[in-house]
């Protein structure tokens, strides 16, 4: 069956968005009095949520207050330095394009924050996507599939035509739980094996291999 949608994650499939997270973070955290976390690090931290990201660079048990001051500031800063040096990957925006030109209904599903989420989507992608769904009260993170059930529905779109493509194992149990065709890319951070091991039905080496999945 022919797909008709896209639903996108954002950090490590669409964007490289590495340098900046840790940036940000290690920013709040030379704060605090914790010495730099290698950037390759962050390819670990992320994917579940900004406070799943600092616990995880934190790396051990703090106060609650403590914490919360950090998160408070890793969110102020990260809030203003989040397009320095994100860029889409290779081959990315050409596809995108690609699959707009064929009127393939196309959003982002992600656990960023939602202003953040949309702000890099609409600087880089322009009108591109339908929409753009992040981290917000409403709903529980990827993967739950509460969010994605939810931009489904919004879309009108059919799951048994829809792909979901990420780069790490919580995209792709997001996309088994939603019942949607689940394509891994394996240029962002996590990789092939936890990709296959998660659940993966497509893996792809280059964003325009997603053409020929349609």
């Amino acid at each position: 069956m022919a797909m008709k949608a896209i639903l996108f994650d954002l950090d490590g499939t669409l964007c490289n968005t590495l340098q900046d997270l840790a940036d940000a973070t290690n920013t709040v955290l030379a704060r605090h009095g914790f010495a730099p976390r290698p950037t390759e690090n962050f390819k670990q931290y992320v994917g579940n949520g900004a406070k799943m990201q600092l616990k995880r660079a934190i790396g051990e048990e703090i106060p609650e207050d403590l914490f919360a001051t950090i998160l408070g500031e890793y969110l102020d800063y990260y809030g203003s330095h989040y397009l320095v040096k994100t860029a889409p990957y290779d081959g990315v925006k050409q596809t995108v394009q690609a699959l707009y030109e064929k009127g393939i209904t196309m959003a982002v599903v992600t656990n960023k924050p939602q202003p953040m989420a949309v702000d890099i989507v609409n600087a880089l992608f322009g009108g591109q996507m339908q929409g753009v769904w992040g981290n917000n009260p409403d709903f529980p993170l990827k993967p739950d599939p509460s969010m994605t059930l939810h931009v489904m529905a919004q879309l009108k779109a059919d799951p048994s035509q829809t792909l979901f493509v990420g780069d790490s194992g919580v995209d792709m149990q997001t996309a088994k739980n939603a019942g949607l065709t689940a394509v891994g890319v394996t240029w962002g951070f996590r990789g092939r094996l936890e990709l296959q091991s998660s659940g993966a039905n497509h893996l792809i080496d280059q964003a325009s291999e997603i053409l020929a999945l349609l």
